[in-house]
């Protein structure tokens, strides 16, 4: 649900990469954002990318295997978010060793 990342170290820099790990909701990816979404039939708020849409109906995709179809004349409001899906704190949950794996592996995917 998240952007291709094969080719991402020939495309960002060490830099880049380090400031997306550690300040996620800095930058979005194109085709990544997320949408808070509200249906006239509830007050929850959910939140995701959109994924397929027509005419009739969105799918708003919330995790691997967590999509929903939301037709669109049950949706109330629809609204970019400023949060991404990524979670905050990915740096202070990793050791520096894994940290710093992280970022190498990243680096070499080209």
């Amino acid at each position: 649900m998240g952007p291709d990342l094969t080719s991402i170290g020939s495309i960002r820099s060490g830099h880049d990469l380090l400031e997306a790990i550690v300040f996620p909701s800095a930058s979005f990816v194109p085709g990544h954002e997320v949408y808070r979404v509200k249906t006239k039939k509830s007050s929850e708020i959910l939140s995701g990318v959109i994924g397929e849409q027509d005419s009739d109906a969105i799918t708003l995709i919330s995790g691997p295997n967590a999509e929903l179809r939301l037709p669109r004349d049950q949706i109330a409001s629809m609204e970019p978010s400023t949060v991404t899906l990524m979670p905050e704190g990915l740096d202070t949950s990793l050791t520096q060793q894994e940290f710093t794996d992280l970022l190498a592996f990243l680096q070499a995917e080209r």
